[in-house]
């Protein structure tokens, strides 16, 4: 990105969500203000999204399409790594749900 405004724009945001974060972790900030603020940046995020799309020069479903794999296999990664390192533990509550969501994606992809 070579925009200065947009940088610093971003670069607010940031500091803005960082900021949320740590009052958040303080508990100045409730759940359910957590989840208007997300609703709101998810909102954002589709809207960038539609831009995107709209400007890929690509079909609007395949560059979907694309996008969502990348995603998915970016986050698989990600969380192999994390899981390898010991950043995530291998007893966490939540390795059941995923183990079965990730055999269930390698059972649909045969």
């Amino acid at each position: 990105m070579s925009d200065p405004a947009m940088m610093d724009q971003l670069a607010k945001l940031n500091l803005e969500v960082q900021g949320i974060e740590a009052r958040f972790g303080q508990g100045q900030v409730s759940v359910a203000t957590l989840e208007a603020i997300k609703c709101a940046l998810d909102e954002v995020r589709l809207r960038l999204w539609g831009l995107l799309m709209s400007n890929s020069g690509e079909a609007p479903e395949a560059f979907h399409q694309r996008f969502r794999l990348r995603r998915a296999t970016e986050l698989c990664a990600r969380l192999t790594s994390d899981l390898r390192s010991g950043v995530l533990p291998k007893d966490h509550s939540d390795i059941p749900d995923m183990h079965k969501a990730a055999a269930d994606l390698a059972l649909a992809t045969e």
